[in-house]
């Protein structure tokens, strides 16, 4: 399934397009991580390094027999640098290990105190409601960013992958993942938590004559 964006416009503050200066024949792999025991609890994870869980690892192991896995040989392989980025690398692709370059800049948000946490625990935090409760784009997290704080320095680090000559392989978290086809993807009108993708799977996105176009990753074994 190859989905487009004609506009090809790249929807950040300042609302520029990058696409004109996209290389040609480029492709950028986005991955998400493996799930860790924070996922599994459905806690507030961001800045906190936590690693994949052991039935996270198990279960992208498995992936990686169901799943065709595109060859990433001729990209520049990037984590963000967090444990469960690396631990996914490692497992989907143990050849590109020594490799991988770090972009703390594609890192999850920062939750502040609010890390490590699940919704059943700060219900009843006053803090914690004010902020689910008002404009959580914009509002700040106590001692971390707000969501527009982390689509601004994501889109930021896109712009350069984009711009730069090379593939990409990027190996990151679900909200940065989904902050960047919400972003290059508008006329689809979904939000980030409809962009969202399962454990070790993400995107493949091209740009050519101005478009960008993405196919979901990893596909289906043929013979699964």
């Amino acid at each position: 399934m190859l989905l487009r964006n004609k506009d090809c416009m790249w929807n950040s503050s300042d609302s520029a397009a990058v696409a004109s200066t996209v290389a040609a024949a480029k492709t950028i792999y986005l991955f998400r991580h493996g799930m860790t025991e924070c996922n599994k609890r459905y806690a507030y994870c961001g800045i906190t390094d936590v690693p994949v869980c052991s039935e996270g690892k198990e279960q992208l192991m498995e992936m990686k027999k169901q799943f065709a896995y595109p060859d990433i040989s001729r990209c520049t392989v990037v984590t963000s640098g967090m444990k469960r980025t690396i631990q996914t690398l490692k497992i989907l692709y143990p050849d590109y290990c020594t490799r991988a370059e770090k972009m703390p800049a594609l890192q999850e948000m920062n939750f502040g105190v609010f890390e490590g946490k699940s919704y059943e625990e700060l219900k009843s935090d006053s803090d914690y409601q004010s902020w689910i409760t008002g404009d959580n784009e914009k509002n700040v997290c106590p001692g971390g960013e707000s969501g527009l704080d982390m689509k601004r320095r994501v889109l930021d680090a896109f712009r350069s992958i984009a711009e730069d000559a090379n593939s990409y392989a990027l190996f990151m978290h679900g909200g940065p993942m989904a902050c960047i086809m919400e972003s290059l993807f508008p006329n689809e009108h979904k939000n980030r938590w409809q962009w969202q993708r399962d454990f070790g799977m993400g995107y493949a996105l091209t740009c050519s004559v101005h478009e960008w176009q993405y196919v979901p990753i990893p596909q289906l074994k043929k013979n699964v």
